[in-house]
């Protein structure tokens, strides 16, 4: 076990940092296309990506609302939309704006699972110590 991963058969990177990356601008409703995560105010979108590193993707909408899910776009209720509608009165993108999320796509493959370990066998040796 390490400080980084709390199981033993994870291994995560030195210098372990979460990548993610902007997919597009998404409509969104009151039933939520991602549903879960903080579902809260102030972020940006390195710490929605900190809050929600248990899933596979976060949204941010209305200038910083964050929110989590393992898909998104899920039906036709919520299709893409252009950037510039996830800019809030002109503003950056990447924060989102009413009822459109900012989706990022989070990678998580800083860390490797490892297969379970095969027991050691103790090596017998034929020399003899004099």
């Amino acid at each position: 076990m390490n400080e980084c991963c709390p199981v033993s058969c994870y291994i995560c990177k030195p210098d372990h940092e979460l990548t993610f990356a902007w997919v597009g601008c998404y409509r969104d409703d009151a039933n939520r296309d991602l549903g879960e995560g903080p579902k809260d105010y102030g972020y940006t979108p390195e710490t929605c990506a900190d809050a929600c590193q248990a899933y596979s993707y976060f949204g941010l909408q209305n200038g910083g609302w964050c929110n989590c899910g393992n898909s998104y776009g899920s039906s036709d209720t919520y299709p893409r939309l252009s950037p510039e509608e996830c800019s809030l009165n002109g503003g950056d993108y990447y924060l989102g704006a009413a009822w459109s999320n900012s989706v990022f796509v989070i990678f998580h493959d800083d860390v490797v699972v490892l297969p379970d370990p095969e027991p050691e066998v103790p090596q017998v040796s034929d020399e003899t110590d004099d």
